[in-house]
């Protein structure tokens, strides 16, 4: 498991900084109401080098890194890409993130 806040490695530098992963986690509960920690970021992020790195290159507020994690997330929980404005998908990511635990708001 990598822990975007505990670089595993000196030279590691895909490791988000403490600032980046609360900025993170504050823009999935705005689009999607599913408020991860820390540690359920540092999983849903293990697989994704890239999406680390352009959280790091280009910040969250950036519309393709904010499509990154959005994408990450809806691939993680319902295997299928991030579907905006669609109720019945933000119903469905809902249910599967209260399902492996995440709060849902």
């Amino acid at each position: 498991m990598i822990d975007p806040l505990r670089p595993t490695a000196p030279d590691d530098e895909t490791q988000l900084s403490e600032g980046e992963a609360q900025a993170a986690i504050n823009h999935l509960e705005s689009v999607s109401g599913v408020v991860l920690s820390p540690a359920q970021l540092t999983d849903l992020l293990a697989d994704w080098t890239h999406v680390r790195e352009n959280i790091i290159d280009w910040g969250i507020d950036d519309p393709a890194a904010a499509e990154d994690l959005n994408n990450t997330l809806a691939s993680e929980l319902l295997d299928e890409p991030w579907q905006e404005g669609d109720d019945d998908f933000l119903a469905r990511l809902k249910a599967a993130a209260g399902q492996r635990g995440y709060i849902v708001r």
